[in-house]
């Protein structure tokens, strides 16, 4: 099993990677299932960061990779992605960058991130970002194993799907918040169920042996929970031009200290 991991830790790791790529770290936030609430113990911490290089790294005509996976260890999965790659993806609603964006777990001071939040909110496309949760819940309900690990995913997927047409933003990514505000007050008994399920797969010890579950009301659920979000779709907002993303890119890199590798900018 990993061993658990300090935040000290994770953003040393962080500053040794920036100087040995020399690149600086903007933003760094843990993602997935464990930091989302319903993880399971063994699974690896996930950590996604947005970094940039010098200014005339981007003065290339043949332009480098712009997403980099590095295990650090058993324990640890880094994945990174450059800053202009990243407002790219954000420009169209792409969930991760998006989900780093609005985790709870920010590593280190999140001033940058704040600044981020503020920019990247006004090209927001609720429509996008529903029908991007949907896919996701349906792949996971179209596995062909169903396991109380792929009926949780389905769950929260179409849970973040439901809070973005309602509130027309990013969802919470907090499991407990999403079940308190959009299945208890409706449906108490399944948000028991799928409280007690959640608990389940957190103690589960091997991920590699399928937990099989078969709840009918919980299936149900899900399924009642497809159809009415096939008529629930926000509509699209008004999508910013180039010329908005490129002033904020040039922000970025304007202010860009490499070397400077603490997961945030100071000045900004």
């Amino acid at each position: 099993m990993p061993e658990m991991l300090k935040e000290t830790d994770i953003i040393q790791s962080l500053d040794q990677l920036a100087y040995d790529l020399e690149i600086q770290i903007l933003l760094a936030a843990e993602v997935g299932p464990r930091a989302w609430g319903y993880g399971q113990p063994e699974q690896p911490l996930h950590v996604t960061f947005l970094y940039t290089h010098a200014p005339t790294w981007y003065y290339q005509v043949f332009p480098e990779a712009q997403k980099m996976e590095i295990q650090e260890t058993e324990s640890l999965h880094f994945h990174g992605i450059d800053i202009q790659k990243a407002l790219y993806m954000a420009a169209k609603s792409d969930l991760n960058v998006l989900e780093c964006l609005a985790s709870n777990h920010q590593l280190g001071p999140d001033y940058f991130g704040q600044w981020l939040q503020l920019h990247i909110g006004e090209g927001f496309d609720p429509a996008h970002a529903f029908s991007a949760y949907l896919k996701r819940a349906r792949q996971f309900d179209e596995v062909e194993t169903v396991t109380i690990q792929s009926q949780i995913e389905v769950i929260w997927s179409q849970l973040c799907a439901f809070w973005i047409a309602r509130h027309h933003m990013m969802p919470t990514m907090n499991f407990d918040q999403l079940l308190e505000e959009l299945v208890y007050p409706d449906n108490p008994d399944c948000f028991q169920k799928i409280e007690a399920m959640k608990h389940q797969v957190m103690r589960i010890k091997d991920s590699s042996e399928p937990t099989t579950f078969e709840d009918k009301d919980v299936l149900r659920f899900m399924e009642e929970n497809f159809v009415v979000l096939e008529n629930a779709r926000p509509p699209h907002c008004e999508r910013l031009d180039k010329t908005y993303w490129n002033e904020v890119f040039r922000d970025v890199i304007a202010h860009s200290k490499v070397g400077y590798t603490s997961p945030r900018l100071d000045e900004f």
